[in-house]
């Protein structure tokens, strides 16, 4: 499945299990994380929200369960965790940072 192509795809299809690309090291830095690509070399600067969704990316993990740790984790209702997984997992997906677990 490519995440990239889907608009909606935490909503339609909660059944996705996003995983974390191989290669991918973080760093925390002043409260954001740097992670760096090494197959492509690229860098990426997240929020702590973000490194928070990106390590929850297990591979085990549905979308669902990802906004109801999120809905816990940040006290935000789950509709609001709903979108903010959608976003950045097609953000992540864009830079190969995760993938669907079953492209793995």
């Amino acid at each position: 499945m490519n995440l990239q192509s889907e608009t909606h795809w935490a909503r339609e299809l909660q059944f996705v299990v996003p995983c974390r690309c191989h290669g991918i090291v973080h760093q925390i830095l002043d409260g954001e994380a740097v992670l760096y690509d090494r197959q492509s070399g690229r860098t990426h600067r997240m929020n702590q929200t973000a490194l928070w969704i990106w390590q929850a990316c297990d591979g085990r993990s549905t979308t669902r369960q990802l906004a109801e740790r999120l809905t816990l984790a940040y006290d935000v209702p789950v509709d609001r965790a709903l979108d903010d997984i959608e976003q950045s997992i097609a953000a992540f997906a864009q830079t190969d940072l995760v993938t669907a677990a079953e492209d793995q």
